[in-house]
């Protein structure tokens, strides 16, 4: 509107609703055409080298750089297949609207805002859909994965925290255990020595007791 001079008004308002719904639709084209890429390719790659589940689901695990590669195959061959349908869409709408956007006949005034803003809004938007967005698109992937990776390795981290803690504690009850039998054992054989003990000293004296009375 500023480049053609004009204002904003009812018309122009129309033309952003209608601009809208083709820019909605294109990223929609693209992202879902994208993710549908990725779920093929990981279904694949988990057929070849994963395992199934216990639903019978072929499952993969891949590092971060792995996945990140393979994000960003998806994105440029999702890109580059979309664009021809986007490229079309974006064409037929814009050769409809140019001749409203540039018209100059008498009442032009009030209509031609509605095409100034549908062109400019789809040139605009169509360099956003094919640059931008598959940009944010990977950085945003990136993100996810790695927050993922970070809460498995927490994770598997606390997994192994709690197992370490665990047979320590295993170990330090077979300790307990084991001081337990020796401290028993120890006991039995003072015991065992103590009883000895006695037993010869009541020998003695049933020995000197009787030399005693032998010799009365």
């Amino acid at each position: 509107l500023l480049i053609f001079g004009s204002t904003v008004n009812l018309l122009s308002l129309l033309g952003m609703i209608t601009l809208s719904g083709v820019v909605v639709n294109n990223g929609i084209i693209l992202v879902d055409y994208v993710n549908l890429l990725r779920v093929q390719r990981k279904e694949v790659l988990a057929k070849v080298k994963g395992h199934q589940n216990k639903d019978c689901e072929w499952e993969i695990e891949l590092p971060v750089e792995e996945e990140n590669e393979l994000t960003r195959e998806c994105i440029l061959d999702g890109a580059s297949s979309r664009l021809r349908p986007i490229l079309i869409t974006t064409l037929t709408t814009l050769l409809g609207d140019i001749p409203m956007a540039v018209a100059t006949g008498e009442g032009s005034e009030m209509y031609a805002p509605m095409g100034q803003v549908i062109v400019g809004g789809l040139f605009s938007s169509t360099v956003i859909t094919l640059l931008i967005i598959p940009v944010l698109y990977e950085l945003l992937e990136k993100k996810v994965v790695a927050e993922a990776a970070e809460a498995e390795a927490e994770k598997q981290a606390a997994e192994e925290a709690k197992q370490k803690a665990k047979e320590e504690a295993a170990a330090e009850k077979q300790r307990l255990k084991e001081e337990e039998a020796a401290r028993k054992a120890a006991e039995k054989a003072e015991a065992a020595k103590e009883k000895k003990k006695k037993q010869a000293i009541k020998n003695v004296a049933s020995s000197a007791t009787g030399t005693i009375g032998r010799e009365i």
